[in-house]
C-alpha cells in the first residue's frame, strides 16, 4: 500500500508567513531514516544562524542594530530525497528564509544578537524558532592590523505537518538545532559618510534533528511510528561585504557554504554607534 505525504515549506518574512508551497507528492512507504539524515543535511545549513556583519567591533564602546535577515539557500540535497521517491519531481531550486534580528554591542568588543519567532499554528502545520549568538570583535581590541572575530551561534527551529488522505492520518514533526563556531578577518575603510568592510570566515558547524513520523489507520488502536535523531558534523566556509551609509544603515551580503549546502544571505538594517 502506498502513502502520499503533504511536504509543506513554511517561509517566513519578518512576522508574518507571506510564501508557502504545498504539494503532494507519492512518496511510496514514506520517508525512511536516510531521507531524514539527507533532510538534516540540508535543514541545518538552512536555519543556522549566519553572521552577515564584519567581524568590526559595533562602535566604540557601545552599538546597537534591528535588521532584517533574508536568504536563499540551495535545495539540491532536498530535491535529492523528493526525487528518489517521486521519481523526476523537483520542488524547488532554492528555499528561502528570513527572520528579524537584534544586535547589541558593548565595551571590549563583545556583541550578541538575538531573534526569536513563537509558535505559528494552522490546522495542517506549525513552526516556531529561537536563535542567538556571541561574538568577541578581538582585531579592535588588541589592534590588529586587520579586524578580527570569534563567534559562536546556537538556533532552533520547529517545523510540524500533518494530512489525511484515503482517511490515513499523517503527521511529521521535525526539529533542527544547530551550534557552531566561526573565525573571520576583513578589512574596513570608512570615509565620513559611507564605509566598506570585505570579510572571510571559517569555522565548525554541529547540526542535530528529531524527527517523528507517525500514520494512523482508523479501526486501529495503535499509530505507526518512527522516531530518529541525527547528527551533523560540517565545516562552515563564508565571505562577505558590509555596508554602512550614512552612518546609521546597514547592508551586508554573505556567501556561506556548509558541508556541500551553499547560502546567499543579506542584511539590511538601522545602527547606531557610540
Amino acid at each position: 500500500m502506498k502513502f502520499k505525504m503533504k511536504i509543506l515549506v513554511l517561509v517566513v518574512f519578518i512576522l508574518i508567513p507571506l510564501t508557502s508551497w504545498s504539494q503532494t507528492i507519492d512518496l511510496g512507504q514514506g520517508l525512511t531514516s536516510s531521507d531524514f539524515k539527507e533532510m538534516t543535511e540540508f535543514f541545518t545549513p538552512l536555519t543556522a544562524f549566519r553572521q552577515v556583519n564584519g567581524p568590526s567591533a559595533m562602535g566604540e564602546t557601545w552599538g546597537l542594530d534591528f535588521g532584517i535577515q533574508a536568504s536563499v539557500t540551495s535545495a539540491n540535497k532536498f530535491n535529492k530525497v523528493i526525487q528518489a521517491k517521486s521519481g523526476s519531481f523537483s520542488f524547488t531550486d532554492y528555499f528561502p528564509y528570513a527572520f528579524v534580528v537584534l544586535r547589541g554591542g558593548g565595551p571590549f568588543g563583545i556583541s550578541g544578537s538575538f531573534s526569536f519567532f513563537p509558535k505559528y499554528s494552522k490546522p495542517t502545520w506549525s513552526y516556531q524558532s529561537f536563535a542567538t549568538s556571541f561574538r568577541w570583535s578581538y582585531g579592535s581590541f588588541f589592534e590588529f592590523p586587520v579586524e578580527a572575530d570569534v563567534r559562536f551561534y546556537f538556533s532552533t527551529t520547529e517545523f510540524g505537518a500533518s494530512t489525511r488522505i484515503s482517511n490515513v492520518l499523517q503527521k511529521v514533526d521535525l526539529k533542527f538545532d544547530t551550534f557552531g563556531m566561526t573565525f573571520s578577518v576583513g578589512k574596513k575603510w570608512d570615509w565620513w559618510l559611507f564605509a566598506v568592510e570585505p570579510y572571510a570566515g571559517l569555522g565548525w558547524h554541529l547540526g542535530g534533528s528529531d524527527f517523528s513520523q507517525a500514520l494512523t489507520v482508523p479501526g486501529f488502536p495503535q499509530s505507526s511510528t518512527q522516531n530518529g535523531h541525527f547528527l551533523i558534523l560540517n565545516y562552515h566556509l563564508q565571505a562577505g561585504v558590509d555596508f554602512t551609509l550614512f552612518k546609521f544603515v546597514q547592508l551586508a551580503v554573505e556567501y556561506s557554504l556548509i558541508g556541500t549546502v551553499g547560502t546567499l544571505a543579506t542584511h539590511i538594517g538601522g545602527t547606531l554607534h557610540f
